[in-house]
């Protein structure tokens, strides 16, 4: 009987966490622009992503890519798209905010890859890639 009860107990206990871990809000990066940029300089980024709140944390993997502990939201720039017909434009939409970092680059830097990522109360988000470069960046 008391091998009953703990697998009934185990079996709430797991549901329950799949439940509670069903619902959180979980961060996601989506973008930064400009992609990469030019060692020796400093570059005004705008990073993009969902559910990330008024401000997140901002993580690098190198330390020669100085940016802010914190990444703060700013205005989103805005990009009206196509007419879609009914019912597909009743569905529920998730548009990205955009916040701003300031991201300095070594001059001694390796040209290449960097990788960064956000995270909130409610986990991380996956890597995304920083190019360093040679060349300047040229919008």
């Amino acid at each position: 009987m008391s091998r009953i009860i703990a697998s009934v107990l185990c079996l709430t206990s797991l549901l329950t966490l799949a439940v509670s871990r069903a619902a959180a809000d979980v961060p996601e990066a989506l973008y930064i622009f400009p992609a990469g940029g030019q060692r020796g300089t400093t570059v005004d980024a705008r990073i993009g992503g969902c559910n990330l709140h008024d401000s997140c944390p901002l993580h690098f993997d190198a330390t020669d890519v100085q940016a802010p502990a914190t990444i703060q939201r700013r205005e989103t720039v805005w990009f009206e798209g196509p007419i879609v017909p009914l019912p597909e434009s009743q569905k529920a939409e998730d548009y990205p905010n955009d916040y701003a970092a300031k991201l300095t680059i070594a001059p001694q830097a390796a040209t290449g890859a960097r990788w960064w990522r956000l995270s909130t109360s409610q986990g991380v988000t996956a890597s995304k890639k920083f190019v360093i470069g040679d060349l300047p960046e040229i919008v």
